[in-house]
């Protein structure tokens, strides 16, 4: 496995493939309604590819298998980027695994690289955001040392009648 950034030329179907995996999370695992969620989805990505080009700080990386030919589909991704609102902090935007790549320890050597990487950029806490369904990720995240610090917890309720 290895982590390549992103070319220019690969930024466009990535974005898009964010926009529509993000907007399939919110929607699958946080309850929103189809068209808020992907309205919402466009509208977060493009805050943070301004013009198609990733914030300053920020880096992505396409995960590749070491052994396909080097124009083979990524086998997935990860975003990671300075927090603007907490300094010395790094935030893990995404981290995305093929499901046909998944049970191989990319998940985990990613999240490794990019401890590494911001380790030696000064950082002293890494962040990232997973849904609580998410439980594969959540596992890997525990095993990591990663703890909870914020927690949204909701409940349905019927409408009036």
């Amino acid at each position: 496995m290895r982590l390549d950034p992103i070319t220019d030329g690969e930024l466009p179907a990535l974005i898009a493939q964010i926009e529509v995996e993000y907007a399939r999370q919110k929607v699958e695992q946080g309850g929103w309604p189809v068209e808020e969620a992907r309205k919402a989805a466009i509208e977060e990505t493009a805050e943070s590819f301004p013009e198609g080009r990733p914030l300053p700080g920020h880096e992505v990386y396409l995960i590749r298998d070491d052994h396909e030919a080097p124009d083979a589909e990524p086998s997935g991704l990860l975003w990671v980027g300075a927090l603007q609102s907490r300094p010395r902090t790094f935030f893990i935007y995404d981290l995305l695994i093929r499901p046909e790549a998944r049970g191989r320890g990319w998940g985990r050597a990613a999240m490794e690289f990019a401890e590494q990487r911001d380790s030696a950029r000064n950082c002293n806490v890494i962040r990232l955001h997973v849904f609580g369904g998410n439980t594969r990720a959540l596992d890997l995240y525990r095993s990591m040392g990663y703890e909870a610090t914020d927690l949204y917890l909701d409940t349905p309720l019927d409408p009036a009648t």
